[in-house]
């Protein structure tokens, strides 16, 4: 389920039943499988459910409203994605809110399968290929995997892991200017000199330069008594 429908796939693994045409495409994202053309028939996916607050924090902000109220607010902090199985970087390619013709699109076309291995991994947020090697191998199993990488992920409470309360902020416009910063008056500022008409940097002029006057070219500089910066010095 997204902002913008009402279709909602309920949390499992599925893989496509036929080629699907992406409405969004952008062929400038070669590694983003929300960006290709088009979606292949048999690719996997796990669609995970996904809560905007968590029961926890939400019976702490609901504490005191009318049933009724609470079961819309709780209604509404659920909300499922869609990743694609066996990506490097699930979490951050995901198809949910905002994509809402990204997601009936792949709805119409995901079919419910066995959990395959890559999948797997997809839906306990490993991406380790030694990990999945132990798994593939027999060396250990998914159920054994699942346990420790969710100790090792969250430490040893077994509890359902809530995601942080999302704190929404205030836009620029309601966002109140601060005040000047107060001025010292005890320190005391850089003095810069315009004598010489292009400040302290090339100090005071020569008395009776010959350059002061404006009709003698040069701007009223006497370019004689100034050296640039590094002149004369090796590099």
């Amino acid at each position: 389920m997204t902002d913008q429908n009402d279709i909602d796939i309920p949390p499992g693994t599925y893989k496509l039943d036929r080629d699907v045409q992406n409405p969004r495409p952008d062929r400038r994202c070669t590694r983003d499988w929300r960006k290709m053309p088009v979606w292949n028939k048999g690719a996997r996916f796990v669609v995970k459910e996904q809560h905007r607050m968590g029961d926890r924090h939400l019976a702490e902000a609901t504490a005191g409203l009318e049933p009724d109220v609470v079961a819309a607010l709780r209604a509404k902090d659920r909300y499922t994605v869609i990743e694609l199985a066996g990506d490097r970087w699930p979490t951050n390619h995901r198809i949910g809110p905002g994509d809402d013709e990204q997601y009936a699109a792949l709805a119409g076309a995901l079919v419910a399968c066995d959990e395959s291995l890559s999948q797997f991994m997809t839906r306990i947020d490993c991406q380790n290929g030694f990990s999945e090697w132990l798994v593939e191998t027999g060396r250990i199993t998914r159920a054994d995997l699942e346990k420790w990488w969710h100790s090792y992920q969250y430490g040893d409470d077994e509890s359902v892991v809530e995601p942080p309360v999302v704190i929404t902020l205030p836009v620029h416009d309601e966002v109140p200017a601060l005040p000047p910063a107060p001025i010292d008056p005890t320190v005391k500022m850089t003095e810069i000199s315009l004598e010489g008409g292009v400040g302290s940097k090339w100090g005071r002029r020569p008395e009776g330069n010959p350059g002061d006057d404006p009709h003698a070219g040069h701007g009223g500089y006497n370019w004689g008594e100034i050296t640039q910066p590094g002149a004369g010095e090796d590099d």
